[in-house]
């Protein structure tokens, strides 16, 4: 009896001992998924102007893992960012890059250049940054900024009635006689001293050029301001460290600076560094 119970105990545990000794079934771990933060693109400032050109600076606000195509740039005049705050952007608004910008190669991830160029002087424009998803689709805008950039530039002078460049109009950035109707400034070499005068000290029917000379490091940035006690003429001596606002005929000022001096006698020339500032077209506006 007891061999017989043996035997059936026997039996009974061997599947068992079989079945604690499988493999054990393979559970299937599905990925954990992964959310990565979109670059949201914000703190747009202009970092420097000259004449149609303007460099941009913002800060791309990506995460280190970086998932996207680039970013868009808009120039408009008038503002967008107040009708359009969100992601959403009218189909008929084209951003001012015909492709989509990657961005800049200078390595540095917390910040984007971008440089506009072939854009119109003295004309008001408004300036954004929206970040350009895989799918196409747009983030939101970074804060937008008002942009003008003004005629700047260099000319030289011959001494007066020694050329055909012995004048010059601004406004046109052209080169003319000194006794040329069109011309804002000359210059004449007597006892010793250069002056930069007015072309109405030729005649009468000439134009009339308002100027005044400060130190280099005056007048301040907003120079075009000129300070009420200032003394207007129309004559002023050049001289090493000095800076010239002028007011042309047609009301708007210029800062002039001697950068170079050339030649000699009838030959010589003096380079000026220029910017001009004439009133700002904004939207609808069909000022010059």
């Amino acid at each position: 009896m007891n061999h017989r119970l043996s035997a059936v105990l026997f039996l009974l545990g061997v599947p068992a001992l079989l079945l604690s000794c499988s493999p054990k079934p393979m559970i299937e771990l599905k990925p954990e998924k992964i959310e990565i933060a979109p670059c949201l693109p914000q703190d747009l400032v202009i970092d420097s102007t000259a004449g149609d050109f303007a460099r941009m600076e913002w800060n791309p606000g990506c995460p280190e893992i970086r998932v996207l195509r680039g970013f868009n740039i808009y120039l408009s005049r008038v503002p967008l960012v107040s009708q359009y705050p969100g992601r959403d952007l009218s189909p008929s608004i084209k951003p001012f890059n015909e492709e989509v910008y990657p961005g800049d190669t200078l390595g540095n991830p917390d910040l984007e250049t971008f440089d506009l160029r072939g854009i119109e002087n003295a004309t008001a424009y408004y300036v954004h940054v929206r970040a350009v998803y895989t799918d196409m689709t747009l983030s939101p805008p970074t804060n937008e900024v008002e942009l003008v950039v003004y005629p700047q530039g260099e000319f030289a002078l011959m001494p007066s009635f020694t050329g055909e460049h012995d004048g010059f109009n601004i406004a046109k950035s052209r080169y003319c006689r000194a006794d040329d109707l069109d011309n804002d400034v000359y210059f004449f070499h007597k006892d010793g001293r250069d002056y930069l005068c007015s072309p109405s000290r030729l005649g009468p029917v000439n134009r009339a050029t308002t100027m005044y000379s400060f130190n280099e490091d005056d007048p301040p940035e907003d120079w075009w301001r000129i300070p009420p006690d200032a003394v207007p003429s129309d004559k002023v001596a050049l001289a090493p460290r000095r800076v010239f606002v002028i007011v042309t005929a047609d009301g708007h000022p210029a800062r002039l600076k001697i950068v170079r001096t050339e030649g000699a006698g009838d030959s010589r020339s003096l380079t000026f560094e220029y910017i001009y500032r004439p009133a700002v077209r904004s939207q609808g506006s069909s000022a010059p």
